[in-house]
């Protein structure tokens, strides 16, 4: 079975993610620019429950690049296959 994570898009150019780390059962959370895919943060240590690694990396968005969540700008929580 192909392994998949989460990504939200916050406007049009920061984008949040959390992926499982493969056999550990807990989610690494990364952000980044869309105009800077290799300008990568990623939280120090993984996070155990789903939602709270996607709140974790709605935050750490917010705070990485000085954004404010709003229903008109941020989209919803989509699956990626990885």
């Amino acid at each position: 079975m192909p392994l998949h994570g989460w990504r939200r898009l916050h406007g049009t150019d920061v984008v949040a993610q959390v992926e499982p780390i493969a056999g550990l059962g807990v989610w690494e959370v990364s952000v980044w620019l869309t105009t800077n895919p290799t300008g990568i943060v990623r939280m120090p240590r993984p996070i155990e429950l789903l939602m709270s690694a996607q709140a974790k990396a709605d935050n750490l968005a917010r705070k990485t690049f000085d954004h404010e969540c709003a229903v008109a700008n941020c989209g919803e929580w989509l699956p990626i296959q990885l």
